[in-house]
């Protein structure tokens, strides 16, 4: 019974969408972004993460020297 009543307080207030494509989804749940921008945005961050980790690298390996 109470298995149940969960169940339909999550039903409450959802709608159903068919989507075929990741990129339906995304135009759903986030419909006022420029994809432009955040495609290039991503590239960007995983550049400086990149950037970033072979800083740590470097790093850890001048503090192993001691």
């Amino acid at each position: 019974m109470i298995e149940a009543n969960i169940l339909q307080n999550i039903k409450q207030g959802i709608e159903g969408h068919a989507m075929d494509w990741y990129s339906d989804v995304f135009e759903l749940v986030f419909p006022n972004l420029n994809t432009k921008e955040i495609n290039t945005m991503w590239k960007q961050q995983l550049k400086e993460d990149k950037k970033r980790s072979k800083k740590d690298k470097e790093k850890d390996e001048d503090s192993d020297d001691d």
